[in-house]
């Protein structure tokens, strides 16, 4: 790739071009800026073209929620929120939840409430449009939580220093370490109850209890993510993917052909989606868990997967450059590139030669 010396003059027409484009911007089409190259020893002359690209486009995306119809997504740049099922996204004012060097690491949810995990702190924000505030304590902060789940007015906290549950009452917000895990891998909510995927099992503590209990059948694996069905609950790891049937009895090891497993899982539409060495698989559920799996991640490229999981308004992967929606019609991942126009700019830049 040809690098390109732009002179003060080229430096100061171009900031011009882009103040003036902070306005209100065409989502269906983003407007197209012409910046000239003023170099006298550039040969042939270039122009600059920069587009202004919008939402969670170009960065990676941590976690996903849903808060009622709206869509949440933690990224290294912020929050942002979509209110029309993922198609367009619109950034959080950048003062409501402080902008960390590592931005957003992960999102929980309880009803309307919405908790975000930074490298300094946990944050709260009691609806989508209300402002944020710290509630990992002055005294106490949490540092990098990177993994969150709520259940039983706890919020549950896997950090670098181990488990945090914060009890969060009308009355006060109470933070405590639970020392009975470590080297947890994520936290996730199944129904009512909270599992922890950890290098050592998988632990699960149920609605009602203030224990951990280890689940059986599976042993001493690394297990990476779990997901549910109606009939079935499903566990990634180390050893290849487990299967629990509705009685909640003993985990079990799914056929060989899932074997390569490698990261996390989710249901969606009587699907299972799973990430494996070689790309994303997904398998159909209709008459139970079934030995043939299918490539399912046309429209990915060479993308990394930093979540999966399946909403009311879909099936969506964040990757390290954006959000990406499964087509169900189409079996494809769409790109979610769109803005309603009310976003922070965000620049890419390319170069035409005339």
């Amino acid at each position: 790739m040809n690098c390109i010396r732009l002179s003060a003059c080229a430096l100061l027409f171009m900031t011009m071009l882009v103040s003036q484009g902070c306005g209100l911007l065409d989502s269906s089409k983003p407007p197209k800026y012409i910046v000239q190259q003023m170099d006298d020893d550039a040969s042939p002359k270039q122009d600059i073209m920069a587009y202004p690209t919008e939402g969670p486009f170009g960065t990676g995306v941590r976690s996903i929620i849903q808060v009622g119809t709206s869509l949440i997504a933690g990224t290294q740049d912020g929050i942002f929120i979509s209110d029309d099922g993922g198609a367009t996204w619109s950034s959080g004012d950048e003062e409501d939840v402080p902008k960390q060097k590592n931005g957003v690491l992960s999102l929980a949810v309880n009803g309307n409430e919405i908790y975000a995990a930074t490298d300094t702190g946990i944050f709260e924000a009691d609806t989508v449009d209300s402002p944020w505030s710290d509630i990992s304590g002055k005294d106490r902060p949490i540092p990098s939580a990177y993994s969150l789940a709520y259940s039983d007015s706890t919020l549950f906290a896997a950090s670098g220093d181990g488990l945090y549950k914060i009890r969060i009452t009308p009355e006060e917000t109470r933070i405590d370490e639970d020392s009975s895990l470590l080297q947890i891998n994520n936290l996730q909510t199944v129904g009512a109850d909270v599992y922890a995927c950890t290098h050592h099992g998988l632990y699960r503590k149920k609605s009602g209890s203030n224990s951990w209990v280890k689940d059986v059948g599976m042993g001493d694996v690394n297990v990476y993510s779990v997901a549910a069905s109606d009939q079935f609950k499903f566990a990634s790891t180390s050893k290849g993917l487990f299967s629990q049937g509705s009685m909640e009895g003993a985990w079990h090891l799914a056929p060989a052909a899932t074997a390569n497993v490698s990261g996390l899982l989710a249901v969606f539409h009587q699907t299972l989606f799973t990430e494996t060495s070689d790309g994303l698989r997904c398998t159909d559920l209709v008459s139970g868990l079934s030995s043939t799996w299918r490539r399912c991640d046309e429209g990915l490229g060479n993308q990394t997967i930093e979540t999966l999981v399946a909403v009311t308004s879909g099936l969506f992967v964040g990757t390290d450059r954006g959000v990406f929606k499964w087509n169900e019609s189409h079996k494809k991942w769409e790109e979610s590139i769109k803005s309603p126009g009310r976003i922070r700019p965000r620049w890419l830049i390319s170069v035409t030669r005339r």
